[in-house]
């Protein structure tokens, strides 16, 4: 899936050292405390307490965030991650987010010192640093605390915010994501009440020992005179959901800076219970070969027989991008439908890799994973099994619904590629050739602003000549399309198409959504004819434009169409 904001990171060997999950430890367990969701990594006999980043950049680091937890507990410690309220799989609070972010860590460290009989360590990340040390004040402060890129002060983090939400927004089709009331960064929302209680933050509870691991240009809170400093080679990388790269150099140094302890934990983990919502009931689970797989099932309260399964998103984790997973699927269960969100292999909750998320994305073991969700459904007793996602999340859809006889229909929003050549084609390139569908560059060749900026240079003569070719490639398919010549079709068109008739036969519904804007829609002219034309004759087939939106859903109204839309395929009999 593509994201915003690449950033540029060196390319050290250094920087992309490599290190296998560590050897015979259990996989990460869920565990619930109250309604925040949190995962318990080791078994070892004291604690680390990991307060992760807040909104996007939270969601741009989960899964780095979950093998620094792999790490640490790897040298003999229980390590517990979580959700704060209104993100991931928590659940949510009317209080303004950093009031319910601190309550949270006080419950989640007084559930960790429970469980191993002492005071837990501390490893926090940007806000989450300022956070854990409002939350600990007044309490028995942690010996050792592990501060990665800490914020300097609430207000400082809100002007950042502004500013990237400002970046943002300037994108077509992200421009309603700039509001004028608290601040939304990829369609991540902070009301005015989010804002103030964030700004109103202030530090305090200094640990005995603190080591503070700063990123280049970032200076450190002054705690205290004795903290230990790093460097934080990496970083961007890691924050940058275009990357989502775990800076394993520096996680190894981080988990080295907690001693190794032999001792372990006897104390029972308690078992998971689910989270309750006004209409939903949700439970995270392992599953699969191995229980291999993480995934989150919700469902309204009595149960339901129809599934909706919903894949990663690129290299999102389960929650999707700005939580749109979450908030499809409790709209769902409002409306007595059932669902399953899943973390597939190397993303996520799941078995990783130190490649990253996006080295996994369009994987093999992908196919395996969505069969194995099928299956769980099927287990739940679901009678009807819909799949729904977005880019490569539809990808993968289209594929599994021409596998499984069991699903009912598909949901394909926004795939870049219906097909995919495994050492072939290559994530990175087809991001970025893939920026806007060429209707928008049809528009921009018609305005006065682009010739200036083809005239002054600012917009390259190859990226003209790459357009013009889309264009001649489409006006060559359509006309050989309309003489009843099919010897232009590529292979992959052959494919798709042969997919597609399998899937009319069966009576599989399939409803492809695009965004506006999006290249996707190059891909359905280029596989099946000026605008679907192939498809419209099957007649299973349907699609859906949002207006207003791009490639990832950021604005607010477009992932409410889509879930709208979503809505309906899955009420209808």
């Amino acid at each position: 899936m593509r994201n915003p904001g690449r950033a540029a990171y060196a390319s050290s060997p250094a920087l992309r050292e490599t290190v296998a999950p560590p050897a015979g430890e259990a996989l990460p367990l869920p565990v619930t405390i109250g309604t925040v969701s949190g995962w318990v990594h080791g078994t070892g006999a004291r604690g680390v307490l990991m307060c992760g980043a807040s909104g996007f950049e939270g969601a741009a680091a989960y899964q780095s965030w979950r093998i620094l937890a792999d790490l640490i507990a790897a040298r003999g410690y229980t390590v517990l991650r979580f959700d704060y309220p209104n993100e991931g799989d928590s659940g949510d609070v009317p209080e303004p987010r950093a009031e319910a972010a601190v309550a949270a860590i006080r419950a989640v460290n007084a559930w960790l010192t429970n469980l191993t009989g002492t005071a837990p360590d501390v490893v926090s990340l940007r806000l989450g640093s300022l956070l854990a040390t409002n939350a600990l004040a007044g309490s028995k402060a942690p010996q050792r605390h592990a501060m990665l890129a800490p914020i300097t002060s609430g207000r400082s983090y809100l002007r950042e915010m502004k500013a990237a939400a400002r970046l943002f927004a300037a994108t077509p089709g992200r421009e309603t994501t700039l509001v004028t009331e608290g601040i939304t960064l990829c369609g991540h929302a902070l009301t005015e009440a989010d804002c103030r209680s964030i700004e109103a933050l202030g530090w305090s509870a200094t640990p005995s020992r603190l080591l503070t691991v700063l990123p280049d240009g970032l200076a450190a809170p002054a705690l205290c005179e004795n903290a230990e400093h790093l460097d934080f080679p990496g970083y961007a990388a890691m924050m940058s959901p275009a990357e989502a790269m775990p800076p394993m150099v520096a996680f190894n140094t981080i988990a080295g800076w907690f001693q190794a302890s032999p001792e372990r934990n006897t104390q029972p983990l308690p078992p998971t219970s689910p989270i309750h919502g006004p209409d939903f009931v949700e439970t995270r689970l392992r599953f699969g070969p191995d229980d291999r797989l993480a995934g989150t099932w919700c469902e309204p309260p009595g149960g339901a027989a129809t599934v909706v399964i919903l894949p990663n998103a690129g290299a999102n984790a389960r929650f999707g991008w700005a939580r749109m997973a979450v908030d499809l699927a409790r709209l769902l269960a409002q409306h007595g439908v059932a669902s399953l969100r899943l973390d597939l292999t190397g993303i996520g909750d799941s078995t990783w890799s130190a490649a990253g998320p996006r080295a996994s994305v369009y994987a093999l073991a992908h196919d395996d994973d969505i069969d194995s969700a099928i299956r769980l459904a099927q287990v739940h007793g679901a009678t009807r099994i819909i799949l729904a996602g977005l880019c490569s999340g539809g990808y993968l859809a289209l594929r599994a619904g021409d596998r499984n006889a069991a699903v009912s229909s598909v949901i394909a929003a926004n795939v870049l590629k219906l097909t995919w050549r495994h050492g072939v084609d290559d994530l990175d390139t087809i991001e970025r050739t893939s920026n806007q569908a060429s209707r928008v560059y049809g528009a921009q060749a018609l305005s006065t602003s682009a010739w200036k900026r083809l005239l002054t240079g600012e917009i390259a003569p190859q990226r003209v000549l790459a357009v013009a070719g889309l264009f001649a490639g489409r006006f060559a398919r359509a006309l050989a399309a309309r003489v009843g010549y099919d010897g232009l079709v590529p292979e992959d068109a052959r494919k798709a198409r042969a997919m597609l008739q399998r899937l009319a036969r069966r009576g599989v519904a399939v409803n492809f959504v695009h965004s506006a804007l999006d290249a996707s829609r190059d891909e359905i002219d280029r596989l099946f004819g000026s605008d679907g034309r192939f498809l419209a004759a099957l007649g299973n087939c349907s699609t859906d434009i949002i207006p207003e939106s791009d490639h990832e859903f950021s604005p607010k109204n477009a992932r409410d169409r889509f879930g709208k839309l979503l809505l309906d395929r899955a009420l209808k009999a």
